[in-house]
């Protein structure tokens, strides 16, 4: 694990990342495979097969508006299988309006915090 864990037994995800199933979707999100925890496959080939792309971990990180629009930029998320463009849902239950509804954002950067939470710049 990025916190230095090593193993575990993972049969299958029964926790929710926050986001309900949509239609045609029955089962939590945001789990890896169980090669992936069990370190017999890289962070690459695990984006392969199951993205998560509701995890801002997962997210494709540019420093600038400039390189977030650039056709290089977008090849390297395709490749990294990352999101890149991003788009305010503004629909937690907690907090309304840090962003407007359908305005497109970008990744600037993220940092740990401590205890697993991190900071997102967009």
């Amino acid at each position: 694990s990025q916190q230095g864990f090593v193993g575990g037994y993972i049969v299958k995800n029964s926790w929710w990342d926050g986001l309900p199933p949509g239609p045609g979707w029955k089962q939590a999100r945001g789990s890896h495979s169980v090669a992936f925890f069990m370190q017999q496959v890289s962070p690459a080939d695990e984006a392969a097969v199951c993205p998560n792309a509701h995890s801002p971990q997962s997210w494709y990180p540019c420093g600038s508006v400039r390189a977030c629009r650039s056709n290089k930029t977008a090849a390297f998320a395709r490749a990294a299988n990352q999101p890149l463009h991003l788009t305010c849902l503004d629909a937690s239950p907690f907090l309304r309006g840090l962003c407007r509804k359908g305005e497109p954002l970008f990744l600037r950067s993220i940092a740990p915090f401590g205890g697993g939470l991190a900071t997102a710049c967009f």
